[in-house]
């Protein structure tokens, strides 16, 4: 074991929990060079990447159920809207308080501008996308070529077939692996048909082509699973602030039971986020899966660089992800989740908004706690007197 990686196993056991994760990394950083683009933060604790990518999806799930917390949390924001197709307003908050749901969401929709993009650069993948192409049609392309040059050696290849033939198609001479890489091979030429309708050149139409099929691709990887996210705290003020409609919502505490049959698949789909700088080009590999059937390998690919990466600047919300892949088993993208052992009332809570959450936990049988600030640390913290018990809250409601 090198000196670098003694560091690393000494840190990881013997690392506190209150400590300053992006105060320790500037530390390491005079000791163990580019540790930001080496080290993770993972459930708290800090790891190396490699060890992580190494361990594969089957590993990284294991190794997940053997540190998930037996609780985890998530923050509402308690507001209503009106969605297209309603009469009425809704309030999806209070929704999954009743039926004890999760909703899991488009990771589009995060705010997160970089939640779920895995790192796929446009050229890298148009050269490698047209080097796949040029190997099924014959056509002697090298990927050290310039984009340019290699456009045009495929094109000039399309075109010849197509003024002996009038079928782009036909040049894909070499049988395909699979059904999806004949749809594949389909789907590219009849693009590149489609683009030649407004009368551009042929070179333009392949370039627009690979442009459509690298966005569509790329927002493939980023829909192919959706997510609900929790927490392992509850008092987390950014995180009021954030998720709970800046205290005046509320927060849920699931009791995670690995015995619980009803949430199996929540049980097994569930896992910590890793937190970490490094956010690397993975193109080369995501092209070559692109038109095989998804494999454990191309999974992992997914979720350890998409799905389940976040940037350091996000430590503060100690994340797990329940990801599910496609909608199947889903009602209206909601699943049941684990049973709520306890409900926290927002700071700021209206009264009345208090008084309804409070008979949803009456007739829930739900323990419930307001949560106030602290006299003298920055701290949110529960309150020691329950809402039917104090004056102000009883005058208010009366």
């Amino acid at each position: 074991m090198t000196k670098e990686e003694q560091l690393f196993e000494y840190i990881k056991n013997n690392l506190p929990s209150s400590i300053d994760i992006n105060k320790l990394i500037r530390v390491l950083t005079e000791t163990i060079p580019n540790i930001e683009q080496k080290a993770c933060i993972i459930n708290g604790s800090i790891h190396q990447l490699t060890d992580i990518e190494r361990m594969g999806y089957n590993e990284f799930a294991l190794r997940s159920k053997e540190v998930m917390p037996g609780k985890l949390y998530k923050y509402f924001s308690n507001t209503w809207t009106t969605e297209q197709g309603y009469k009425k307003p809704i309030n999806y908050s209070l929704e999954a308080l009743k039926n004890n749901t999760v909703f899991l969401q488009n990771p589009d929709l995060f705010d997160d501008v970089y939640d779920s993009d895995i790192h796929i650069e446009w050229q890298e993948y148009a050269k490698v996308r047209l080097q796949i192409f040029s190997q099924r049609c014959d056509c002697d392309v090298n990927v050290n070529e310039s984009l340019t040059d290699m456009i045009y050696k495929i094109s000039k290849k399309l075109w010849d077939v197509w003024e002996t033939s009038n079928d782009f198609l036909s040049a894909f001479n070499k049988t395909p692996q699979n059904e999806i890489e004949q749809q594949s091979n389909i789907l590219f030429t009849r693009s590149i048909e489609v683009e030649l309708l407004k009368k551009i050149r042929i070179d333009e139409a392949v370039f627009n082509t690979l442009q459509k099929e690298y966005n569509d691709h790329v927002q493939y990887l980023r829909r192919i699973f959706r997510v609900s996210c929790f927490s392992t705290i509850p008092y987390s003020q950014l995180m009021w602030t954030n998720y709970a409609d800046r205290h005046k919502g509320f927060c849920v505490e699931y009791q995670i039971d690995p015995n619980n049959q009803e949430c199996h698949e929540a049980y097994y789909n569930l896992f910590p986020v890793i937190y970490c700088k490094s956010r690397p080009d993975i193109t080369e590999r995501i092209v070559k899966a692109k038109d095989g059937n998804l494999t454990i390998d191309s999974l992992w690919d997914i979720y350890f660089h998409g799905a389940l990466r976040k940037s350091i600047d996000w430590f503060y919300q100690a994340e797990w992800r329940y990801l599910h892949l496609g909608n199947n088993g889903l009602i209206n993208n909601t699943s049941k989740f684990f049973p709520i052992s306890k409900v926290f009332l927002g700071c700021r809570m209206d009264n009345k908004d208090r008084a309804d959450i409070i008979n949803i936990c009456h007739q829930k049988n739900i323990p419930y706690v307001g949560v106030k600030r602290a006299a003298g640390v920055f701290e949110m913290i529960d309150c020691d007197m329950l809402c039917e018990d104090c004056p102000r809250y009883l005058g208010e409601i009366k």
